[in-house]
């Protein structure tokens, strides 16, 4: 499997050169991912020959990666004692054994080029995906990074921590996101991506794409589909989810029922399949389908 680092930086020479906005390369090229990132902030920080004007000017690049570069050090510089801190800060695992960081004063969007910074460097998976988890929760720059990660990211579990990501992103990085998100490879993202679509302000933006994946091979991804599409309401997929009544999988079964109620309920009270599901063998679908009658 090649190396995420590789990965980013064959997929920055496939895009082509930036736009050099600042003058200088130092901050205007973007830097390959890695821990040896670390050095080179510090280095940058220090450097008084690499101007305030320098790093205003590389903060406005259209390329995600420059504008972090340039606001990590610009951030070091301007809140030494913040990013000291939260430099450092750890996470710690909830319930579940998933490392979460805590604490109402990560909202802070200054944060946001540092936690960058922090996964970029690298410090492995459950790490990588706590930082992912926090990012949208300081209220800064950070969607447009999720969405090229989501091109590059080799690794299953944080595509898909990404994805799911992608339910508090702006309107333009969220429909991208969530539509790269239902095309990967792997269906454990397409049932993330799916699952987004119905929690983001912004899914009724991929109604199609959810429709698509209600023929997916994987029940996972069917059922979020089904949830997202009953959630923004979608009539136009009424009669495209009906044959997930009868699926093969409970989950399923129980999401699509749920969701043509949500969409009509008197026409689900109708349905021919409705007898059945009563009967369903799975007692959730049973007890959601006596309900109507």
């Amino acid at each position: 499997m090649m190396p995420r680092t590789l990965m980013i930086s064959l997929f920055a020479l496939a895009l082509g050169a930036a736009p050099a906005l600042a003058s200088d390369a130092r901050i205007a090229d973007a830097w390959m991912a890695g821990p040896q990132r670390a050095e080179r902030v510090q280095s940058l920080v220090a450097d008084t020959s690499l101007t305030g004007a320098d790093l205003a000017e590389a903060m406005t690049s259209a390329d995600w990666r420059v504008r972090q570069q340039a606001a990590v050090v610009q951030g070091w510089r301007s809140y030494p004692e913040l990013y000291a801190d939260f430099s450092v800060r750890q996470a710690a695992p909830t319930r579940t054994g998933m490392l979460r960081f805590r604490g109402s004063e990560i909202a802070d969007g200054r944060l946001a080029p540092l936690f960058l910074e922090r996964l970029l460097q690298e410090p492995g998976v459950a790490y990588e995906q706590a930082l992912i988890e926090v990012l949208p929760r300081t209220g800064g720059d950070w969607a447009d990074a999720f969405v090229g990660l989501l091109q590059t990211e080799s690794d299953v579990g944080m595509r898909a921590v990404l994805a799911a990501s992608m339910s508090d992103a702006p309107r333009k990085q969220a429909v991208a996101g969530m539509r790269l998100g239902l095309e990967d490879a792997s269906a454990q993202v397409r049932g993330e991506a799916a699952r987004a679509a119905g929690w983001s302000d912004h899914g009724d933006q991929l109604i199609a794409e959810l429709m698509a994946a209600l023929g997916d091979s994987d029940a996972y991804v069917r059922a979020m589909a089904a949830r997202s599409l009953g959630t923004k309401r979608a009539a136009v997929a009424f009669d495209a989810l009906a044959p997930l009544l009868r699926d093969g999988d409970a989950d399923v079964r129980l999401r699509t029922l749920r969701s043509m109620t949500r969409i009509d309920s008197e026409a689900m009270a109708v349905r021919p399949e409705l007898s059945d599901l009563a009967q369903d063998p799975d007692e959730r679908v049973a007890r959601a389908a006596q309900s109507l009658r």
